[in-house]
């Protein structure tokens, strides 16, 4: 089994995998809810079952084969004279022999993980974003660990970050649909029901992508989803009719449920800017 106390991990992808693998290992549950629970997206059809984590990996949550392979790292020595584990500027750089500086950037994360110090491990990972910025699954994975921290802002910083760079990238769809849900929870917080109305909708939309692409088909799945979707994100319309990520979302969720006229009268309203409030006053959005 690979260890970041060895040189065994020659590649970005192994410290990638290492380095999920330790950051699921602290607690976070990235996608729900598991068949038979109810939750923020729960619904009372059928369950999801693409959102049930499969094989030995269960407790981390994710099963998506696109992600890295999960990898437990080893278990540390037993303390005593003759293993005592060498200083943590030695450790990484063995672990990290051959590889970028930015790798090596990963593997100083993963090692602070595995001493259990995610101070260190969110500072390697902003560091590691700094020099690469298209890294969405390593900025996911520092929000979990803001979260972990009671940092909210900052993870709330990282999940917005995240979801907008992850949208056209379906590999990462379970990441989003958890980033979605710890957003909608942050919203509930701090009494933001527009927000939280926003990223359930979106959530939900998600869901019912994946719920698309069951085999066997599961249409009646599906358009339960899309219909509840459909609900959150008309709520978030009436509460903020100027915002124009509501009203996109808002025109997708129609196109999904066949709502065409519905779907492009959105997008007509956020391409020109003028959209009518509840009150039927037309609001420009667009700054000139």
């Amino acid at each position: 089994m690979p260890s970041l106390r060895r040189p065994a991990i020659a590649s970005a992808a192994a410290i990638a995998a290492c380095l999920l693998g330790l950051v699921l290992a602290g607690g976070c549950t990235l996608v729900g809810p598991p068949s038979g629970s109810s939750g923020p997206f729960s619904t009372a059809g059928p369950p999801v079952r693409t959102t049930t984590p499969a094989g030995p990996s269960a407790p981390s949550g994710v099963s998506d084969p696109s992600d890295p392979p999960h990898v437990t790292p080893s278990q540390s020595p037993r303390p005593g004279r003759n293993n005592r584990r060498p200083p943590d500027d030695a450790a990484d750089a063995v672990a990290s022999d051959g590889l970028t500086p930015a790798d090596r950037l990963l593997t100083r994360a993963a090692s602070s993980l595995r001493r259990g110090d995610r101070p260190a491990a969110i500072h390697a990972l902003e560091a590691y974003l700094r020099q690469q910025p298209d890294s969405p699954l390593f900025r996911f994975q520092l929000a979990e660990l803001y979260r972990q921290e009671g940092k909210v802002a900052a993870a709330r910083q990282h999940y917005e970050h995240f979801v907008e760079a992850a949208v056209h990238r379906p590999v990462l769809l379970r990441q989003c649909i958890a980033a979605h849900t710890r957003l909608m929870e942050m919203a509930e917080e701090r009494g933001d029901i527009a927000t939280a109305a926003y990223h359930r909708g979106r959530g939900l939309l998600l869901l019912a992508e994946e719920a698309r692409r069951l085999q066997p088909p599961a249409p009646a799945l599906h358009e339960e989803l899309t219909g509840q979707a459909l609900q959150a994100l008309q709520q978030a319309r009436r509460l903020r009719p100027a915002d124009s990520r509501v009203r996109q979302a808002l025109a997708e969720a129609y196109r999904q449920c066949g709502h065409a006229d519905a779907a492009d009268a959105e997008r007509e309203a956020v391409r020109r800017g003028y959209i009518p409030d509840p009150m039927g006053i037309l609001i420009n959005d667009r700054q000139d």
